[in-house]
């Protein structure tokens, strides 16, 4: 099973401080994350109003190639269009004891001239970014082209900065709300086609089939205890910077 929770009209933060104690699922193509997204889509949508990823992760084991349950990830998704999006992430890797083995404190600290994502503590960032210049503004780290294709298949589009209202932070410079979820397998290519046994292809029109026909493989890797299964969540926190 696959879930979802958010604050989505309820509450958001424009800075401030997000704090999520988890404890993280055990198991073969388990995905569960922490992330934010603009409130009010006020540059557009996704990806034009981006995307905050506090924590993601994989429940496979330490011995899968694409990082398993023993790294936990931080990025920035945004982009003029869909077909062209640009990421900013980092991770922290604790092989000798992976984060399904008990809670730990997943953070973000973001004001209007830096973004701090860290693990129990700051000593263990897995993504520090500042914006206090033009030179470290979102669109001039990604370098985005002067034209792009518009969706597969579609149109050469001319690629303009969506963010010339906003300041050197944009498009992370408005309300996001919180999202919690879990999910299972996917075709974003969060697990690589081909790698560590994945039995099913991300571009397949079957992608659903091929996966609940391997059931017998991945699901013995999940724990029979519910705690040691489920992504577990010991407390939400959300401050406002004043």
């Amino acid at each position: 099973m696959s879930a979802r929770i958010s604050t989505k009209g309820k509450y958001s933060i424009q800075y401030g401080k997000v704090e999520v104690r988890a404890k993280l699922p055990r198991g073969d193509w388990l995905w569960p994350a922490i992330w934010m997204l603009s409130e009010d889509q006020s540059y557009g949508p996704w990806p034009i109003s981006g995307e905050i990823d506090i924590m993601e992760a994989r429940g496979n084991a330490p011995s899968y190639p694409a990082h398993g349950r023993d790294v936990v990830s931080s990025s920035l998704r945004y982009g003029p269009l869909p077909s062209l999006t640009h990421t900013l992430i980092g991770w922290l890797s604790s092989r000798h004891d992976p984060f399904d083995h008990g809670f730990h404190t997943y953070a973000l600290e973001w004001t209007d001239s830096f973004m701090r994502f860290y693990v129990d503590s700051r000593l263990r960032q897995t993504l520090h970014l500042t914006t206090r210049s033009d030179k470290q503004s979102f669109w001039s780290r990604a370098k985005f082209p002067r034209a792009a294709v518009n969706g597969t298949g579609g149109p050469v589009v001319g690629v303009a900065d969506p963010w010339t209202q906003g300041g050197w932070n944009a498009p992370f410079d408005r309300p996001f709300y919180l999202v919690l979820n879990l999910a299972v397998g996917g075709t974003s290519g969060w697990f690589p086609d081909g790698v560590g046994g994945k039995p099913w292809q991300d571009e397949s029109q079957t992608a659903m089939l091929e996966f609940a026909m391997a059931q017998s493989n991945w699901y013995a890797t999940w724990p029979q205890d519910p705690n040691d299964r489920a992504f577990r969540i010991d407390h939400v926190k959300m401050w406002k910077l004043c």
